[in-house]
Order: C-alpha cells, then structure tokens, then sequence
C-alpha cells in the first residue's frame, strides 16, 4: 500500500520554559491507503494534536511531515490550505454541520470550498449523499436528522472533492453503540476504495475495524499489534 503521509520524528511542545508541556515527543508514523487506522490513548495523551499535526491543522515543533514527498510542514502557511483541501476530508465529533442548509447544500458547500471552480456540484454532492445511505435525506435541514444522518451527512462533507485520506476525531463519540458501529461499517468501506482512515477513539469496540492501531500516550506513539484489532 502506497504511503499518503509521513512523520519523522515529530514532536509538539506548547508553552515554554518551565511551563513547557511535550504533547509529542518524536513521533514516526505513516498513513496509508486502502487502511483504517485507530489511534488510542488516554484524555490529553496527545491523540488529537497528532491527527492535527496529520492534517495540516498544527505544525510540529520539530521533525518532518512528509505528503507526496514533500516536506509540507515547512511551507509557507499561504501554500497549507490548497495541500490540506487536496489531501485531506475531516470528520469531527459535533458533525459541525451548517444548520441553515439542508444536507445537500452542506455538502455542496463543502466542494465549493476545496474546489471554487468546480461544476455540477449539487449533482455531485447528492451523489455522495446517496454514497452513505442519505439519499431520501438530502433535503433536510441538520434539526431534522438524526445524530447518525448528521454524521452521515458530515461523511460525505469529508468526501467531496475526492481526498486520499478522511481523517475523523472522536467521530462516533456522540452516537448510541448500534449508530456507531453502523458508521464505522461506512468507514471501513471507504477503505475499500483505496482511501486512508485515520480515527482518533477512546471506544475499544472500534478495534474490529482497524488494520493498524496506534497508542499515544504521554506524548510517546507506539503501534500496538494488529492481533488486538481483530480481538
């Protein structure tokens, strides 16, 4: 499986001085295609600033993230956006959906940004609507969807314009347990496309899933062994 991105020794310190906290400390990690891959570990571990710093979303104190070879963390910031919108599709916890639009104008919404030139782009997001099951939903406003539409919804936001890898935080934290595992079964099938899923977890359940789990705790990455995903 072909690499999407990269870490080399990366490390996050905020503060400095005696109040200096190490959220990473020289972390290795490489994302793939065609995988689910869980990262595990305790409230304030470092799980989020990892996806982040994954994402193009914070850049590292120190050390390489590395996307099509490039060493993208020490770009200019003006170059991050186009870098991000190509790469990456985002999932969060709180669905973080427009509540003014209906799910197909969220995710219409959503292509126009990462692509202002784009056609056909109501035609395109309905068509991802129908991708996760939504497509008698698409007309509804976020009030009037269920907790796992919304998260569908956001799914298909992350899809538009066609990323390599869906990077997702807590995305089933604020569902019941049938909704979760009924999400990560989408996710798990995304992967069968060729595309990378990075989830950030504390749900233990969520391991069936996974090709891959990495535990961050105390700032330390470590990979656990692939027999615990099938456990």
């Amino acid at each position: 499986m072909s690499t999407i991105v990269k870490l080399n020794g990366v490390s996050k310190i905020y503060g400095a001085g005696e109040t200096a906290v190490t959220a990473l400390d020289a972390a290795d990690l490489e994302v793939r295609k065609g995988e689910l891959l869980l990262i595990e570990g305790p409230s304030g571990s470092g799980k989020t600033t990892l996806l982040s710093i994954l994402g193009l979303l914070l850049k590292p104190s120190s050390g390489e993230v590395n996307i099509g070879g490039r060493v993208v963390n020490q770009l200019a910031e003006k170059e991050l956006p186009a870098i991000r919108a190509q790469t990456f599709g985002f999932i969060f916890q709180g669905f973080n959906l427009f509540p003014a639009l209906t799910a197909l104008e969220n995710v219409a919404l959503a292509i126009q940004m990462k692509h202002p030139g784009a056609r056909d782009v109501k035609h395109k997001a309905a068509a991802l609507l129908e991708t996760v099951g939504l497509g008698t939903r698409m007309h509804h406003l976020p009030a009037d969807l269920s907790g796992g539409q919304k998260q569908r919804v956001a799914i298909a936001r992350a899809l538009g314009g066609d990323p390599p890898l869906i990077l997702g935080d807590e995305p089933t934290a604020a569902l019941d347990s049938k909704t979760a595992l009924a999400v990560m079964e989408l996710l798990r099938g995304l992967t069968e496309q060729g595309r990378g899923v990075v989830i950030v977890t504390h749900d233990h359940r969520l391991e069936r899933y996974a090709d891959r789990i990495v535990r961050v705790d105390d700032g330390l990455v470590s990979e656990e062994p692939i027999a615990r995903a099938a456990a």
